[in-house]
């Protein structure tokens, strides 16, 4: 049988590391935001999502994943941008540990957190950009 090769979720990895480093700087930290009668009650909150993610030439040892990742608030921009600011310098510290049975190798490419457009103006948006080097998961 051909050897083949699992990576772990990448959304799933930063969420569980964001949940337990932010601790009470945030009410909630999702892959898919809340509904509007919800919303209210889980601010502030950071969401994660990847992003569509380049190939790696092994793709054997690395999955690059691409995330973004958002703080919302309802407080002003400047809270926004701190709870952005905090999420992002915890996220640079992920190198070497193993999070939900994945291990981060690199982070790379972390763009700064800039101000975002919403749908709802009554939050205050601000995110970035980075990349997460995620090392496979041996299969036997």
């Amino acid at each position: 049988m051909a050897p083949w090769v699992m990576f772990g979720d990448a959304e799933l990895v930063a969420i569980t590391y964001l949940r337990d480093v932010l601790g009470d700087a945030v009410a909630h930290v999702c892959s898919e935001l809340p509904g509007p009668d919800e919303m209210a009650a889980l601010l502030p909150l950071v969401q994660v999502e990847r992003l569509p993610s380049p190939p790696m030439a092994n793709r054997y040892a690395l999955d690059v994943a691409r995330m973004d990742i958002s703080a919302r608030v309802a407080t002003g921009r400047p809270d926004a941008i701190t709870l952005a600011t905090l999420a992002g310098a915890h996220i640079r510290a992920m190198p070497g540990r193993t999070i939900a049975g994945v291990t981060v190798s690199t982070v790379r490419r972390q763009t700064g957190p800039e101000e975002r457009a919403d749908e709802n103006t009554n939050l205050r948006v601000a995110g970035f950009t980075c990349e997460l080097y995620l090392r496979s998961i041996p299969q036997t």
